[in-house]
C-alpha cells in the first residue's frame, strides 16, 4: 500500500497521523482527520474514537430502553393480571333453575320459603319446608335443600330423617346408607338408625352387613314387630336357614297371637326341615 502523501506546509495534519494531511474535521470532536481516520457511522463521518464513544452510547441507550419498555411491560401485566385473569376464566355455570309443581302445597312451600329467606337456620321451618317437598314427590328438592342448609348452618342430624327416605325414593342406596350412617355415630343407640341402613344395605346386596344391622337392632329393643322378619329372610339368602329359625321364633315369642302367627309357624316348621 502507496504511504499517504505528506501534508503540505501551512495545512492542517491529521491528528492520529501528523504526517498525512486533513481530508476533513470530525464533527464529534472537532480534530482534523484524513482519509484513512474516516468512518462512517450512520449519516456522519467521525474519528474512530469517536464512532466508538457514539457506538458505546448507542447500546446503554438501548439497553436503559429495554429495561424500561420491560419494567413497564410488567408492571401492566402484574396490575392486569387480575382482571385479565378474571376476563378469560371460565365463569361457574350457575345451578339450573329447578321447577316443579308443589299443587295444593304451593303456597306452603312459598311461605317456608319466605320464613327461611328471613331466617336461613331456623331448623323447625327447615324441617317442615323439605317434609312437604317429600309429601309432593319433590324428592331431589329434599336433598338439595337439606344440602343447602347444612351447608350454611352446620350439621343438623334431624333433617337427614328426610333426606333419608328421599334416597330411598330414588334408589340412590348407597346415599341412604350414608345418612343412616351419620344417623348412627349420632345416636349409637337408636334401634331404628340401624334397621333403616339394614334395608338400604341389603338392597345393595351387602346381605352380611345388613344382616348385622338387623340383629343389633333386635339387641337394643327385642320385642321389635317387622325386623326380625327382615332379618330372617337374608340369611336364608345367605344359605343360613338354621339361623333364620331364632328371630322369627323371638318374633311369635313377642306376640303369639299376630295376625300372621300360623304363617310365621309354618315358617318355622320349613326352615326347621331344611
Amino acid at each position: 500500500m502507496p504511504p499517504a502523501p505528506a501534508a503540505s506546509p501551512g495545512a492542517a495534519s491529521c491528528y492520529a497521523h501528523p504526517g498525512s494531511p486533513a481530508s476533513q474535521t470530525c464533527p464529534g470532536c472537532l480534530r482534523p482527520i484524513c482519509e484513512v481516520c474516516a468512518v462512517v457511522d450512520g449519516l456522519r463521518v467521525l474519528c474512530p474514537a469517536c464512532v466508538r464513544g457514539a457506538r458505546r452510547g448507542r447500546r446503554v441507550r438501548t439497553a436503559l430502553l429495554t429495561v424500561l419498555i420491560v419494567g413497564a411491560l410488567g408492571g401492566a401485566g402484574y396490575a392486569l393480571r387480575g382482571p385479565i385473569r378474571e376476563l378469560f376464566k371460565e365463569k361457574p355455570k350457575p345451578p339450573p333453575t329447578r321447577t316443579f309443581n308443589y299443587g295444593d302445597l304451593a303456597s306452603t312451600v312459598r311461605e317456608l320459603d319466605s320464613q327461611l329467606a328471613a331466617e336461613p337456620c331456623d331448623r323447625s321451618k327447615i324441617i317442615k319446608l323439605v317434609e312437604t317437598y317429600y309429601r309432593a314427590g319433590d324428592y331431589r328438592g329434599v336433598i338439595l335443600r337439606a344440602e343447602e342448609f347444612v351447608k350454611r348452618c352446620g350439621k343438623y342430624p334431624r333433617v337427614r330423617w328426610t333426606t333419608y327416605e328421599a334416597h330411598k325414593q330414588l334408589s340412590e342406596w348407597r346415599e341412604a346408607v350414608a345418612d343412616a350412617a351419620a344417623l348412627i355415630a349420632e345416636e349409637p343407640y337408636d334401634k331404628d338408625y340401624r334397621w333403616w341402613r339394614g334395608i338400604a344395605l341389603e338392597q345393595l346386596g351387602e346381605l352380611e352387613h345388613a344382616a348385622e344391622d338387623y340383629r343389633q337392632a333386635i339387641a337394643l329393643v327385642p320385642n321389635l314387630r317387622s325386623i326380625p322378619i327382615n332379618l330372617a329372610d337374608v340369611l336364608e339368602k345367605l344359605g343360613r336357614p338354621c339361623e333364620a329359625i331364632l328371630p322369627l321364633e323371638q318374633l311369635l315369642h313377642h306376640y303369639p297371637d299376630t295376625s300372621d302367627a300360623e304363617q310365621l309357624r309354618d315358617r318355622v316348621e320349613r326352615l326347621y326341615g331344611l
